[in-house]
């Protein structure tokens, strides 16, 4: 943890990624994601429970942000203002990220614009597909073929060498009627 890579501390990067952890596990519209990005394991087998309350302790005490909005409160830590989208649309991702749009689109850069969009894409694309595979939901039905719905039965030949005689005899017929290439 005490070295740098890029001029950025390694201990700075672990306590953002395990903010941002924190905050994206309490968002309900991201539950379906949830295997990807579970603390439990964290919660029991480390302190990160504790560090995670000192964070936000620690930015509880902090200048508030403010926002572009003079008519939107200007004293809201940056945990609030990172969970303000799961406040305002707790169950649905592209609401959430519309707020961002909305809230934030005037200082975000037109990187952080377009992966943004692109997320919205991606949620809606899903949406059409839905949480299943193979591009259709449902059982499939399992195909028989028996009873009053097929009447044909197996009819298979008890000669077991069928094909080499039939083989054989088109060989011995048609051999002098092939071209011979050579």
């Amino acid at each position: 943890l005490n070295i740098e890579i890029a001029g950025r501390s390694n201990r700075a990067a672990t306590l953002e990624e395990m903010l941002l952890l924190h905050i994206t596990n309490q968002n309900p519209a991201v539950q379906l994601y949830r295997e990807l990005f579970d603390e439990e394991s964290l919660k029991q087998s480390s302190n990160y429970t504790q560090i995670i309350q000192k964070m936000v302790d620690f930015f509880k005490a902090q200048p508030a942000f403010g926002t572009l909005d003079i008519n939107i409160g200007n004293n809201e830590s940056l945990i609030e203002v990172l969970s303000a989208p799961v406040r305002i649309a707790p169950h649905s991702l592209t609401a959430q990220l519309q707020f961002l749009l909305n809230r934030w689109g005037g200082i975000l850069g037109e990187g952080f614009i377009q992966k943004i969009l692109r997320g919205i894409d991606f949620v809606k694309e899903n949406a059409i597909r839905g949480n299943y595979t193979g591009g259709f939901s449902g059982d499939t039905p399992l195909l028989t073929f028996s009873g009053h719905d097929y009447s044909e039965y197996e009819r298979f030949s008890p000669d077991k060498d069928w094909i080499r005689s039939r083989m054989r005899s088109w060989n011995s017929s048609s051999s002098a009627a092939l071209p011979v290439c050579g």
